[in-house]
C-alpha cells in the first residue's frame, strides 16, 4: 500500500507565495514611496510593506537547505539597509534652487511722473501781453478757488487750473514677492502645523516677479515639510498639458471653507499673498487634445496686475 503524499496548499498560499506576485507587491509599494504624494509618515509605511513582502519572498525562496537560509538571512539583512537608506533619501528635504533668476526687492511706491503741462498757443500769449499789469498785490481781485496742500497717492494725477490741461501718468504695481522675514518665517510655521495636501504650483504669467514668487512659495512649502509639485524646480513635472496665462494668483481646490483647505487659505491670506479661490478643481486642454484635470490643490501665479 502506498504512503499517502504531502496534502496539496492552499491556492491562496500558492498565490501569495509566487515569487512573481511578491515582485509586484514589493514593485507597487516602492513606486507608491517615490511618487512624492506621501508625506513622511506614509513613506516608511510603504517602504516597511516592501521590506516584509521582500523579506517573506526571499526567506521562502531561498531556504530549503542550512546553507541557503544562511545566504536568505544575509541577503534580507543587505535587502532591509538598502530599504532604510531608500527611504532616508526620499524624506530628505530637497533644496530648490532658482537656477538664473535673483529675487529683486522693488519699492513699494512707484515712480510718480509729474503731469505735463500744454504749452500755450499764440492766441494766448498775445492776450495775456495785452493785458494791463496789476498795480498793487492786494488790489489784485482772487482768480478761481484756493487750493491747499495736495498729496498723492500710487497711480494718481492732478491738475489744477488751466485749460486743455493734459496728464499721464505710468503706473506700475508693485511686486508680490515677500520680503517681511517675520512675515515669510511666520507662514512657514503655519504650513508646518497644517497637514500635508497634495499641492502643486505653476508659473503662469510674463511679468518679472512671476518666477521669483514661484520659487520663494515652492521654498516656503519645501521648509515646512511638505513635498509639492514645483513644476521643473525639484524634479518633479507634468506634462502633455497647455498652461493658460492668467493675471493674478489664483487657487484652486475642491472647497476653500472646510477642512484642510480653510486652514490653507488662512495661511496665505495672513500673509497677505493675494490669491483668488477658486473651489473646484483645476481643469486645462491637454497638448493633443482632450482635457487634463490636476486633484488637490493647484496655484497658479499670473502675470502681476497692473
Amino acid at each position: 500500500m502506498l504512503g499517502q503524499g504531502k496534502p496539496e496548499k492552499h491556492p491562496v498560499y500558492k498565490f501569495f507565495t509566487n515569487g512573481f506576485v511578491q515582485g509586484v507587491a514589493v514593485f507597487i509599494a516602492l513606486a507608491v514611496a517615490f511618487s512624492g504624494k506621501l508625506d513622511s509618515k506614509g513613506t516608511l509605511v510603504a517602504v516597511l510593506v516592501a521590506g516584509v513582502v521582500g523579506a517573506i519572498g526571499i526567506y521562502a525562496h531561498c531556504s530549503n537547505s542550512a546553507r541557503q537560509r544562511i545566504v536568505a538571512t544575509i541577503s534580507i539583512l543587505l535587502y532591509g539597509c538598502a530599504l532604510s537608506a531608500f527611504n532616508s533619501y526620499l524624506t530628505s528635504k530637497p533644496t530648490v534652487s532658482a537656477g538664473n533668476t535673483t529675487i529683486q526687492q522693488q519699492d513699494a511706491k512707484p515712480s510718480e511722473t509729474k503731469p505735463e503741462e500744454k504749452k500755450p498757443d499764440k492766441k494766448e500769449q498775445d492776450a495775456k501781453k495785452q493785458e494791463p499789469k496789476p498795480r498793487a498785490k492786494a488790489e489784485q481781485p482772487s482768480q478761481g478757488p484756493t487750493v491747499g496742500n495736495i498729496t498723492q497717492g500710487p497711480c494718481s494725477n492732478v491738475q489744477v487750473g488751466g485749460s486743455n490741461n493734459t496728464a499721464t501718468t505710468n503706473c506700475v504695481s508693485p511686486s508680490r514677492v515677500m520680503t517681511d522675514d517675520k512675515a515669510i518665517k511666520q507662514l512657514t510655521r503655519d504650513f508646518a502645523q497644517i497637514p500635508h495636501l497634495n499641492t502643486s504650483i505653476f508659473p503662469a504669467g510674463i511679468s518679472d516677479d512671476v518666477q521669483p514668487v514661484f520659487v520663494q512659495l515652492c521654498n516656503i512649502l519645501i521648509d515646512a515639510s511638505w513635498r509639492p509639485n514645483c513644476q521643473g524646480l525639484n524634479g518633479a513635472s507634468i506634462g502633455g498639458m497647455r498652461m493658460p496665462a492668467i493675471e493674478g494668483i489664483q487657487c484652486f481646490s475642491d472647497s476653500w471653507n472646510t477642512g484642510t483647505q480653510a486652514l490653507v487659505r488662512a495661511a496665505l491670506d495672513g500673509a497677505g499673498f493675494g490669491c483668488t479661490y477658486i473651489s473646484h478643481p483645476f481643469t486645462t486642454n491637454g497638448t493633443f487634445g482632450g482635457q487634463i484635470t490636476i486633484g488637490g490643490i493647484v496655484i497658479l501665479i499670473g502675470t502681476r496686475s497692473p
